[in-house]
């Protein structure tokens, strides 16, 4: 664990020149239900309100960061999440592969630069001992034990851009229950951050 935080601040502080902030709150807005017909002499039903989610995600979800009149905004979506089984780590605990897509598509009128081999990592994992936390950064040797190449570049989007990044990481063997996105590279302790429970949307 403290070696995957001091990677994950180390490549932060990489970041420092390189990605772009992302500033606004992160949303998703549920799909609006279909508006019943209404027969002819009869009241109006009141117009269905959309569900906003601002705090937690989930896998599919089109989350996005920034106002709709903002120059900078931008989509994320987690997909194709799995877990592969694999050999205990140096000090001899057990531990699995995670792979996962992470879909990013420039929804505003300005460049967008990212690094998300940088900026995801697998956050939380339901172990035999308890609840782990940390950052499961996105390694190339991961991958190559799988078989997967880690898009571990500086990416720049331009506006209406859309790139699917293929990340894969180490984690303690259990239920991956987390995943989480830096939205401001430039900050090493930054705490905001896109939050990804590993589930399909029960409210959407």
């Amino acid at each position: 664990m403290r070696r995957g935080l001091a990677g994950l601040i180390l490549g932060l502080a990489m970041l420092a020149c390189a990605g772009t902030p992302l500033l606004d709150v992160p949303s998703v807005t549920c799909p609006t239900p279909v508006q019943p017909t209404v027969l002819p002499g009869t009241p109006a039903p009141i117009p269905p309100t959309p569900v906003v989610i601002t705090d937690e995600f989930y896998i599919g979800d089109k989350v996005i960061v920034g106002n709709p009149s903002a120059p900078l905004r931008v989509q994320f979506r987690l997909l194709d999440v799995q877990t592969t089984p694999t050999v205990p780590d140096a000090d001899g605990n057990p531990r699995q592969i995670v792979s996962w897509r992470l879909r990013v598509k420039n929804i505003g009128t300005q460049d967008y630069e990212i690094f998300p081999a940088l900026q995801m990592f697998v956050s939380e994992v339901e172990t035999a001992y308890g609840l782990w936390t940390g950052t499961g950064s996105p390694t190339q040797a991961a991958g190559n034990l799988i078989g997967q190449t880690v898009d571990n570049n500086i990416y720049t989007l331009t506006p209406d851009q859309t790139c699917t990044f293929r990340l894969v990481a180490f984690a303690p063997a259990g239920t991956v229950q987390r995943f989480a996105f830096v939205l401001d590279p430039t900050v090493t302790d930054s705490t905001e951050r896109i939050m990804w429970q590993n589930q399909q949307n029960p409210y959407c």
